[in-house]
């Protein structure tokens, strides 16, 4: 028995002391696997930094290159026809029952030369609301011209399909930009006629110059051509189609402002519109209907509503 107690004492003396063996072991081995763990982390931090800061610095030396190279000025971005479309999209939706009347009242007004609103029109006051959109003397603001026209939309030229009309084109930008002594002009063939007019109608440098060029009598239709671009002698330079004309209005603009001398000005003229005066002729077409021969220089400026005989 007691050779069989001091064997397991012994047994118990070893196993303790393998037991401390191994759990030392165990800890350096911990204690190692934590500290290569630290470093690589540490590595890894110190590589992100570097290529972060290396990536800021790019980025700011960018960003100074950007500023020595930077050109002020504001980008603008031409939403005439969406506005449009979403305006007889509204119209539509709210005053569909009447809309036919409406237009109605307001085609009698343009074939007559109407400025003020008969009160036996069917639907007066809707008349008179709708015609702060479609009736040019009734327009508060870009469009608004004295001559009894209607403003060519997506909606207007489907109710009035196929009316034999008298054809302008509209535009409205500011004067300082129209006579602005530091721009040169890119073609004075072009500008001549237009800056003259601006100088005739004696508007501030902060006013807005608006105009409007005859263009020919035709029939409204999508496909009908539309002078875009006259000359000093108020001839049709080019033209556009109608659908393009009241669809996509920075065409509209671009081709404007070559008219104007100012290619650059397509970013900055506040609206550009087709109008048409229905079934009647102008002074101009009826003096002149056929355009193949050629006014005298005298009656065609003549007939300009900003010309004082």
């Amino acid at each position: 028995m007691r050779v069989k107690r001091e064997r397991k004492r012994r047994l118990e003396r070893e196993y303790l002391r393998y037991r401390d063996t191994v759990t030392k072991a165990v800890e350096r081995i911990r204690e190692n696997v934590k500290r290569v763990s630290n470093r690589i982390r540490n590595n890894l931090r110190n590589i992100r930094d570097r290529v972060s800061n290396a990536i800021s610095n790019a980025n700011q030396r960018n960003i100074q290159k950007a500023k020595a190279m930077e050109l002020s000025d504001k980008a603008r971005l031409s939403v005439d026809s969406r506005d449009e479309a979403n305006r007889d999209v509204l119209v539509v939706q709210n005053y569909m029952a009447d809309l036919d009347t409406v237009i109605n009242n307001i085609r009698l007004l343009s074939q007559n030369g109407l400025l003020f609103i008969p009160t036996n029109y069917p639907q007066l006051n809707l008349t008179k609301a709708l015609a702060t959109y479609y009736f040019t003397p009734y327009i508060p603001n870009n469009e608004h011209f004295t001559m009894y026209s209607v403003k060519l939309t997506p909606l207007t030229v489907q109710k009035l399909a196929n009316e034999l009309a008298d054809f302008y084109v509209s535009y409205q930008v500011d004067t300082d930009k129209l006579l602005n002594p530091y721009m040169r002009v890119a073609d004075w063939f072009m500008n001549l006629f237009e800056m003259l007019l601006t100088f005739m109608r004696k508007k501030g440098r902060r006013e807005k110059a608006r105009g409007r060029s005859k263009g020919h009598y035709g029939v409204i239709r999508y496909d009908e051509p539309i002078h875009d671009m006259i000359t000093v002698s108020l001839d049709g330079y080019s033209t556009l189609k109608l659908i393009h004309c009241i669809g996509q209005s920075y065409l509209l603009k671009r081709f404007k402002a070559m008219s104007l001398g100012f290619p650059e000005l397509a970013n900055y003229l506040d609206s550009v519109a087709v109008l048409a005066i229905l079934r009647r002729k102008a002074k101009s077409t009826r003096r002149y209907p056929d355009k193949s021969k050629k006014a005298e220089l005298h009656d065609r400026y003549s007939d300009h509503r900003y010309i004082r005989r």
